[in-house]
């Protein structure tokens, strides 16, 4: 006769099963990034057959970038450059929707939230053609700044959505405090609630700037020769290149993968807290 069973033995396996799930899905994702690494230092697969491996790590790839100073840097410096600008500006606008939005009463204010969620959810490609067009009536495509206004408008309801939930789940007493001793609703909305959810705003704030420095569709239609960036660049390196050498290639991409590695270092703790409001997911 088999025994049952217990319930508790049940409940510890569980937990276990999920961590190996997340192990083994972990490995596999960082199984690419891993090749490229290697790659990058010359480590990689020999033609022949049996195929070897080349074992001997090397800095050329990293080299022949570090002569593409106008190519390679320049694309770099506008990536950084347009992202750094377009967190800020979608992260400005957001957080000001977001907070008329905590503010507003009635049923209302969730319709919107809900068209907020709709905007972000959007392809790119649906609206691309006629902001193009948009654009270069205004004199603004292949310019910085169309490709900042472009890039803050495509993150700005999605920043918008997440951070109502946020402001939302407030207690009120806080600012109301602040009003009986006098504050402006500037001064409340700069003295308490953005101390507040100071590591939350840091955190959506890192996720639109890795958002934005991958977003390859809206540079390419917006921009040709005088505003390069990397996602648009790496393109044409990778498909036009007749003689092309895994070293370099892996090189390029192991480099263009740093800034986004160095925001998500520098706001880890950040990014541990951040997590959609319970009044978003119920």
């Amino acid at each position: 006769m088999r025994v049952p069973e217990a319930p508790l033995a049940r409940m510890t396996r569980a937990p276990r099963i999920t961590s190996i799930i997340l192990v083994i899905a972990l490995v596999l994702a960082l199984l690419p990034l891993a090749w490229t690494l290697l790659a990058a230092f010359g480590v990689q697969p020999r033609a022949g057959t049996p195929p070897t491996w080349s074992m001997m790590p090397t800095l050329e790839g990293f080299a022949q970038i570090r002569n593409e100073q106008t190519y390679f840097w320049g694309q770099m410096l506008n990536s950084i450059g347009v992202s750094l600008a377009t967190t800020g500006c979608a992260l400005t606008a957001g957080f000001l929707a977001a907070y008329s939005l905590a503010h507003m009463r009635g049923k209302r204010r969730e319709w919107i939230a809900q068209m907020l969620l709709i905007l972000a959810c959007l392809p790119v490609i649906t609206y691309i053609i006629p902001l193009r067009e948009v654009l270069r009536a205004l004199r603004l495509h292949d310019t910085f700044l169309g490709l900042l206004w472009a890039q803050s408008a495509l993150s700005t309801p999605l920043v918008a959505y997440i951070l109502y939930g946020y402001l939302a789940s407030d207690s009120p007493d806080l600012e109301e405090a602040a009003r009986l001793d006098g504050a402006t609703p500037a001064q409340c909305m700069g003295r308490v609630t953005l101390p507040v959810h100071g590591q939350g705003i840091l955190a959506v704030g890192v996720i639109v700037f890795i958002l934005t420095y991958n977003q390859f569709i809206m540079p390419l239609m917006l921009t040709s020769t005088q505003v390069r960036i990397m996602p648009v660049s790496m393109r044409d390196f990778f498909s036009l290149e007749r003689e092309f050498e895994w070293r370099t290639g892996a090189a390029v991409i192991v480099v263009t993968l740093l800034p986004a590695l160095i925001a998500v270092g520098l706001a880890h703790q950040a990014l541990n807290h951040f997590a959609l409001p319970s009044s978003l997911t119920d």
